[in-house]
């Protein structure tokens, strides 16, 4: 599993202005938990998040939820707003689809964006495009995983496509690891991306990988919009997380750049080495 890079550690305070989002651009913001200020989340919560949010946030029974909720959905409404200015964190309203995927609500549809947020574990990953980027309202998908998880074969056979799994039982053990969540990050952005969620058997659709550094794919029969539409990239992160974007693209290339921000911290690009790319998918240009 490839590992991204990290800025040089004097660049990461530099202030990152509102990046460019254009047609074909997918811009993917991370936050790390450990590197979010609980103070200054504190300071700016509730001028950010809705009461819905902040009262489910004090529902939860770990405090380390609770604070993981509160972050991802303020990741979600200042990263939007960095895109469509005209509208502040707070005034975002959303709404779900029949499976409960998150989206913006129509009359706020003007702003021209969709977006996807995932969380594990000490990362938060949330993936932004322009409408007119996919083919299909909101058929973006992200997935972030922890990978110090048990995994087998067994589970394997259990989720994964038949001949994912000869894939993975034909590889030594010490690479069949990284390849389980290669596949599993692969197979959730894809399943969010939908907005179908486990509607879709997860071994009704599969991956491979027969050229390095390439993503293949074979997606489920009720796909619904054409094979050769789909777009996705994986790779692994410093942190320990294994990393997934899925998308329905109208045109190609796909520009895929990757931003950190937190509360109290200034944001910044974030240069990430993909270790594999359906054809198409491209890596934006590291700085802002």
């Amino acid at each position: 599993m490839t590992i991204s890079t990290r800025a040089p550690e004097n660049d990461r305070n530099a202030r990152l202005d509102p990046p460019d989002l254009l047609r074909g651009d997918v811009h993917v913001w991370l936050l790390e938990d450990g590197a979010a200020r609980e103070t200054a989340l504190d300071a700016s919560e509730h001028d950010v998040l809705s009461a819905a949010e902040l009262d489910r946030a004090r529902r939860f029974r770990s405090a380390d939820q609770a604070h993981q909720h509160r972050l991802a959905h303020w990741l979600k409404r200042t990263v939007l707003s960095r895109y469509a200015p005209w509208i502040s964190p707070r005034d975002w309203r959303f709404d779900t689809g029949s499976h409960g995927k998150p989206r913006i609500v129509r009359d706020q549809a003007a702003a021209g964006l969709a977006f996807n947020l995932s969380h594990a574990t000490g990362m938060i990953a949330l993936a932004v495009t322009r409408s007119q980027t996919l083919v299909a309202p909101d058929l973006l998908g992200v997935d972030v995983e922890v990978v110090a998880r048990r995994t087998s074969l067994d589970i394997a056979r259990r989720f994964f496509a038949p001949d994912e799994v000869r894939a993975l039982a034909c590889l030594p053990p010490s690479a069949r690891h990284a390849r389980f969540f290669m596949l599993w990050t692969l197979k959730e952005s894809y399943i969010k991306a939908r907005g179908l969620g486990l509607a879709i058997p997860l071994g009704d659709f599969a991956f491979s990988f027969d050229v390095e550094g390439a993503i293949s794919f074979r997606p489920d029969p009720d796909a619904g919009v054409a094979p050769d539409v789909w777009r996705f990239a994986q790779t692994g992160l410093p942190s320990g997380h294994a990393l997934a974007v899925g998308l329905a693209a109208a045109s190609d290339p796909i520009r895929l750049r990757v931003f950190e921000a937190a509360p109290g911290i200034a944001a910044r690009a974030r240069p990430v080495v993909w270790a594999r790319r359906s054809s198409g998918v491209i890596s934006g240009a590291a700085d802002a």
